[in-house]
């Protein structure tokens, strides 16, 4: 085939697949819900609603799923106590659930149902579903599970009072990917019997924006959010996942970059995370490749910063780089007399920056300017409090500058 013949099969097979998506566009339907509307089950007409969502995501009595590809499922407002399971391959695609009026709040409510693992599930070859303004709360397990499902959108969801909000995991051989967490409020997870965290983070290139995560976990245990490889099956992965321009506070922890080398090439980006009942930011040793850039971590009762270090350094890994952060500690005060922007967590016969190196600092602001590094040993909790020039002097953070008068501070929620 010619070069001018290449091309116009190009322009052709362009024009065809835009005319598909077109038609399939056109041909989207709206199907409605309605927890109020009386007895009987519905048809998921505006007329005569289906009664649950379930009965709008699963198949009719004949075996036939109605709600097809790009579908919108509009929900009235209500309480709507079930399990909803979205799994197989029939429901793809772009379909959109969300309330059927603006502020109408549409609740999917775990009180009393104590036989499943999460509230909604998206499971196996899920993918490209959308669910915006709902309400997910009172979940013994996870308000949300997806596992090996991909290309899903969860767009300004309220989720509230479950064990854990939202977990991205892997199942079955098949990795989550591309869950795109978007202006949503995620808090008050976890209990006293559950660590929780507001949202776990396996599986490959997700996104965390513009978000509130807040008040998860018990007091000084529980991550706002927590990037790790997962429990459940291989592959066990946690890379290429961006969190950025989120508020991550008054939580357990913060954030935590998990110890393994799977747990690679991630962006903790402009994140504000402050007030956090212990630690900001914990970055392990083992993970590599990730960037923690342009954060603001003030306040929180343990270090913005903790780098826990492992017996032994990871030849060859790939290192991780923190820079350009902004790290204000918490004033000090009778139990905590050291005010500690920076902890560095070690074992004996390990320097701060013993080769091969695994983080890169550079740039960072830290203050206030009476403020110290904290080198503590795991192995017997002994502590040393370094300057920030002894902290210079071995090796990082050369071109960062210790004082608060450069920051830029925003408030705390």
């Amino acid at each position: 085939m010619t070069m001018v013949g290449r091309r116009c099969a190009r322009i052709l097979i362009t024009v065809v697949l835009a005319t598909i998506c077109e038609v399939a566009a056109a041909n989207a339907k709206n199907w409605y819900v309605d927890c109020s509307a009386g007895p009987g089950q519905g048809d998921g007409s505006r007329s005569n609603p289906w009664r649950t969502i379930s009965a709008a995501i699963h198949p009719n009595a004949e075996g036939v799923r109605m709600v097809k590809e790009r579908d919108t499922i509009l929900i009235g407002p209500g309480i709507y106590k079930e399990h909803l399971s979205f799994s197989g391959t029939a429901m793809n695609d772009g379909i959109l659930l969300k309330p059927t009026t603006a502020g109408a709040p549409v609740i999917v409510d775990g009180s009393g149902i104590v036989d499943v693992a999460a509230g909604l599930e998206f499971v196996n070859h899920i993918n490209g579903i959308v669910l915006e303004r709902l309400e997910i709360r009172n979940w013994i397990g996870k308000g949300i599970e997806v596992s090996g499902a991909q290309n899903l959108t969860l767009r300004s969801l309220n989720v509230h009072d479950n064990g854990t909000g939202i977990l991205l995991n892997s199942a079955r051989a098949l990795l989550s990917k591309n869950v795109r967490i978007l202006e949503c409020e995620v808090h008050n997870n976890g209990g006293e019997d559950n660590q929780g965290h507001g949202i776990y983070l396996a599986g490959e290139g997700h996104e965390v924006a513009r978000s509130r995560v807040h008040h998860n976990g018990v007091p000084g245990l529980g991550y706002g959010i927590h990037l790790y490889i997962g429990h459940m099956d291989v592959p066990r992965v946690a890379r290429k996942i961006e969190v950025h321009d989120n508020y991550i506070y008054a939580n357990g922890h913060g954030v935590i970059i998990g110890g393994d080398p799977a747990v690679k090439d991630n962006k903790l980006i402009r994140n504000i995370v402050c007030g956090n009942e212990n630690n900001g930011v914990v970055i392990e040793e083992q993970s590599q490749g990730n960037v923690v850039k342009g954060n603001t971590m003030m306040g929180n009762v343990g270090a913005g910063i903790r780098w826990n270090r492992t017996r032994t350094a990871m030849a060859g890994a790939k290192p991780n780089v923190i820079k350009e952060n902004s790290v204000l500690a918490r004033p000090a005060d009778a139990e905590h007399p050291h005010i500690v922007p920076l902890t560095v967590i070690s074992y004996p016969g390990r320097d701060i920056f013993d080769p091969p190196q695994t983080h890169q600092f550079d740039h960072n602001i830290y203050g206030p300017e009476d403020s110290e590094v904290q080198w503590q040993m795991d192995t017997d909790g002994s502590v040393t409090f370094l300057s920030f020039e002894e902290w210079q002097s071995r090796g990082p953070d050369q071109h960062s500058a210790w004082g608060e008068k450069e920051m830029e501070v925003p408030s705390c929620p």
